[in-house]
């Protein structure tokens, strides 16, 4: 398509490299009238006035040429810019998720770091409650033990009540007599 629009520049070119000469002066101006008939002596034959006008079509078919290869080149430049600002685009935006996920995973980790410091925090108030159960539990372990001894002597003690109490009857009975 590109090729067909400039194919009607080089035309229009062209035409107006064929027609300049007969058209001269001004628009408003009026040009010189035609001569039909011999040329006169010192005018160009008609065909080296050929020739130029060929040669100015080639030339500018040549320039054409050189304005499409440029245009192409431009063109090709212009599409590998876009594509490069798409391909950026894509890329930024694919940073911008990736940065958004990594900052949704460090709210989530500071999040988790939290409670984990919360259960070290209440670990360690188990531990010390532990530890001071254990006290505790030690404590009343002696406590018990020190009660079963004297839990023992006082059974040793009222089990030599009965005894005592049968010497006390024949002191007494003794001691009446």
């Amino acid at each position: 398509m590109a090729g067909t629009g400039l194919w009607g520049v080089g035309f229009c070119v062209a035409a107006v490299l064929w027609l300049g000469p007969a058209v001269s002066g001004s628009a408003g101006e009026v040009s010189e009238p035609v001569v039909h008939g011999r040329p006169a002596a010192d005018s160009a034959a008609p065909g080296d006035a050929t020739r130029t006008l060929k040669r100015d079509l080639a030339a500018a078919h040549s320039r054409l040429a050189e304005v499409e290869a440029s245009l192409a080149q431009e063109t090709k430049g212009r599409e590998k810019a876009v594509q490069d600002l798409v391909s950026a685009w894509k890329q930024l935006k694919a940073t911008r998720d990736e940065a958004e996920k990594l900052q949704r995973q460090v709210a989530e980790t500071s999040r988790l770091a939290g409670r984990a410091r919360e259960f070290e925090k209440r670990l360690a108030d188990n531990a010390k409650e532990l530890d001071e159960r254990k006290r505790q539990l030690e404590t009343a372990r002696e406590s018990q033990t020190r009660l079963q001894r004297q839990v023992d002597d006082l059974q040793k003690r009222t089990a030599a009540i009965p005894a005592l109490e049968g010497r006390v009857d024949q002191a007494q009975a003794d001691v009446a007599r």
